[in-house]
Parts: structure tokens; C-alpha cells; sequence
């Protein structure tokens, strides 16, 4: 249907994982990498038709998840429950060079952008959504 109208968006959520794995979940790294591969085809198998396919890879990113492992990382280290001392702490080991932990909200303002008229030349890109954690050119 997107093809028939000429118009319409394709927005895989990715992960940094992709580009950077690690060993806590060797599986989800490259399961994500692939999507990102799936999402560059597919963009060019789309191509002229007016549907645009790009991707959004968060890095860390303030969730009931993070929250949980926060907590968990801050009393093994004797923090009790402070939860900000322990995002200061493994912020500063990320790489960011934005000092704070992204937001849902930081995902979805991307998201709808790449799915607004806005975004009619953006095809085939993943946004690394990650604080400037990203250590490589694209």
C-alpha cells in the first residue's frame, strides 16, 4: 500500500549493540546488526517508489529496565539506592559527550522525524541515538 501511494515511512528500532556488542548479550548485538543490514536493503529494494526505510539505534536510554540495573549496579557498590550516583558513575565510562542518560522521549522525537515529509531525503540511515557515545563516522 505505501508503494501504491508513493509515500510512507519504514523506522526499524535498532540498538548501539549493533555497532558496539557486548559479552552480556552476545546474541542481541548481532541480531540487531542485522536488522540495520535488513533496513539498508530494503531501503534500496524501495527505491524511487517514495517509501523511505531508516533506523533509530539507541544507546543508553532512561527506561524501567535501565532504572532496575541502576539500582542493582548502585548497592553493589555500597550506594544504597542512588541510582543518580550510579548513571554519573557509568556515564562517564560511556564516552557521551551529552551528560545525561537519553530519554524515550529523545527516541520518539527522532522516530517522528524520520516518519515526517520533513525527512523525504533521509533514506537508508541508522541515527545513532547515543549521548555522542559513538566512536565512528557513521
Amino acid at each position: 500500500p505505501m508503494r501504491e501511494r508513493g509515500w510512507g515511512r519504514v523506522i526499524q528500532i535498532a540498538t548501539m549493540a549493533a555497532m558496539i556488542p557486548t559479552s552480556a548479550q552476545p546474541d542481541y548485538g548481532p541480531a540487531k546488526a542485522a536488522m540495520l543490514n535488513m533496513s539498508l536493503g530494503l531501503s534500496k529494494a524501495l527505491s524511487y517508489s517514495g517509501v523511505t526505510v531508516n533506523s533509530v539505534s539507541p544507546g543508553m536510554i532512561r527506561t524501567p529496565g535501565l532504572e532496575d540495573f541502576l539500582r542493582t549496579f548502585a548497592a553493589r557498590r555500597g550506594w544504597g539506592d542512588d541510582i543518580d550516583k550510579a548513571a554519573e558513575y557509568i556515564l562517564k565510562g560511556t564516552g557521551q559527550t551529552v551528560n545525561r542518560i537519553g530519554t524515550v522521549e529523545d527516541v520518539a522525537y527522532a522516530v517522528a522525524y524520520l516518519a515526517s515529509p520533513l525527512a523525504d531525503f533521509v533514506n537508508g540511515v541508522n541515527i545513532h541515538l547515543d549521548g555522542g557515545a559513538t566512536s565512528n563516522l557513521y
